[in-house]
């Protein structure tokens, strides 16, 4: 917050010496609030290309710290909660350093995605989209879309709810009518795992913005689905699931949104 007062062209002339000498000092205490401040700190460069490499590096590494020490669990959270702002700063360009603290899916459970606290999982889920976004389609399609697939499948409810309030804007940077077919399945998925009517109205509350987003990719009416339209008939099977729920509120939500279209 400090840092973000000064202007942009000096604030890192100012500040980048400080946190080398917070993240040395003597105290733990004081490295450990350092650590946790660090994405932060990285994105408030705005310019990923002025970043030292050695905070970068630095921040890569305390996150797999953090898997074997107990002590650190508030790190990860830290981590996960600003690496969209860091991925963002640092743009496509350096996504091979952040890569593996993202997925690392050789491993169960070695990466923010599919971290054991619910709060790193429900940071890393609300934010996928500004991921994307940095990332392109290509790598979302390749690196984005298998997580935000098991972010969607998880067995939080606060996570899941996390993930599907930004499918839409997964599916505008997914433009392959492949990646999108198998984002709108995750979708249509998530409703088998939505035990309460308000997940179930979240659902419904995304099918306008799923059809905007689809009808915005150029060519992709080009192969219409039996039924109708290619918008309307691919968020039709989801819309079908929502309007034989009994909520009132999720049936009313998902007329407001089929009607028009």
């Amino acid at each position: 917050g400090l840092a973000m007062s000064l202007k942009k062209e000096v604030r890192m002339e100012q500040f980048v010496p400080m946190m080398n000498d917070l993240l040395k000092d003597s105290s733990r205490w004081v490295r450990m609030s350092a650590l946790q401040q660090l994405g932060y700190f990285i994105a408030a460069h705005e310019d990923g290309k002025k970043v030292p490499e050695g905070l970068l590096t630095q921040y890569v590494e305390i996150i797999e710290q953090s898997k074997a020490n107990p002590d650190a669990a508030d790190i990860s959270y830290h981590c996960a909660y600003t690496f969209a702002a860091v991925t963002s700063t640092m743009g496509a360009d350096r996504w091979e350093t952040l890569q593996a603290p993202f997925s690392s899916l050789c491993r169960d459970m070695g990466s923010l995605c599919r971290d054991t606290q619910l709060k790193t999982r429900k940071s890393m889920a609300a934010s996928m989209h500004i991921v994307a976004q940095t990332l392109g389609c290509e790598l979302t399609e390749q690196e984005v879309l298998p997580q935000f697939e098991a972010l969607l499948q998880d067995a939080a409810a606060e996570v899941r709810q996390a993930a599907l309030q930004n499918v839409a804007n997964i599916v505008r940077v997914a433009t392959n009518p492949a990646a999108q077919r198998r984002v709108l399945k995750l979708l249509q998925g998530a409703m088998g795992k939505a035990e309460t009517w308000r997940l179930r109205q979240l659902v419904a509350s995304q099918l306008g913005a799923v059809c905007d987003a689809l009808g915005s990719v150029p060519g992709l009416g080009a192969e219409p689905e039996p039924g109708g339209g290619a918008d309307g008939a691919r968020g039709s099977p989801i819309a079908a699931e929502v309007k034989v729920d009994m909520s009132t509120q999720a049936k009313d939500l998902t007329w407001s949104v089929v009607v028009p279209l």
